[in-house]
């Protein structure tokens, strides 16, 4: 069984409160106020099918919200039923199998909204292997990588130390997501707020309480997934692995550009 399989498996297996985070997080990769932050909550989706994604998920919002033919606008009113619940999930699967993404990014998405476990001694060496490669200490060290791909790594691991440079990564100092749930004028943010009047920011408050943000690491992954190609994201996965273990002298396992959902070793 794949891990794509196993993470449905465990989405089958959620009680309602859990699986009705589907809803909510359909709904916030529809918005356009979030879509410059998906890698906050380990996400990266190459543009293209960034955008992919977000369009596809708004006919699933729409859908959510028709009951016996016509809309609502309160979620108070649209069924939460175990049976639509699995409908709507069945929706984004599909939705996810149409833009054509690999396995570990379904994965990574599919678990947007779910809390965050990393071992912390791969975060810190490939942090630190991070680090070296934007100061051009690998520049002459084999194996050595694509000058693009280096120059991608090097300007997500910038824009992702000015959000926050202090450990642990926390970048709502600078990014308010509140501010920005709540002030943004397009039409679909504003008919996304319409879906929960007493709380129009629910969908930040979802990752507030959730607590869903990622290392820096695996923020500044996910940016890079979102500008690379498939070929040279495996080069880079690549390179990290023989760079740690031509570094560290140990084997050792990438947490890849997606998240880890399960508790590991450190």
């Amino acid at each position: 069984m794949s891990n794509f399989d196993v993470c449905e498996v465990e989405c089958a297996q959620m009680n309602d409160h859990k699986t009705e985070k589907i809803d909510f997080l359909i709904m916030l990769l529809s918005t356009d106020w979030f879509l410059e932050f998906w890698p906050l909550i380990g996400i990266g989706v190459p543009k293209p099918k960034k955008s992919q994604l977000q369009l596809g998920c708004r006919p699933i919002v729409t859908q959510i919200h028709t009951v016996s033919g016509s809309e609502v606008k309160d979620r108070i009113d649209i069924s939460h039923t175990p049976e639509r619940l699995l409908e709507t999930r069945n929706q984004f699967l599909t939705l996810l199998a149409s833009c054509d993404l690999d396995e570990p990014t379904r994965i990574a998405v599919l678990s947007g909204l779910q809390r965050k476990r990393y071992s912390k001694t791969q975060v810190i060496v490939f942090e630190d292997i991070t680090k070296l490669l934007v100061e051009n200490y690998f520049d002459d060290v084999e194996p050595k990588l694509d000058p693009l791909i280096k120059q991608a790594v090097a300007e997500a691991w910038k824009y992702t130390q000015s959000l926050a440079s202090e450990e642990p990564f926390s970048p709502f100092d600078e990014v308010d997501l509140n501010h920005l749930n709540l002030e943004s004028d397009t039409p679909w943010d504003r008919y996304i707020r319409s879906l929960t009047p007493d709380i129009p920011d629910n969908l930040a408050n979802w990752i507030y309480g959730d607590v869903t943000t990622v290392p820096a690491l695996e923020c500044s992954w996910c940016l890079v997934g979102e500008n690379v190609k498939a070929y040279q994201k495996k080069e880079l996965l690549d390179w990290y692995l023989a760079t740690a273990t031509n570094t560290t002298g140990a084997q050792m396992n990438l947490p890849f550009l997606s998240v880890c959902v399960q508790p590991v070793p450190s």
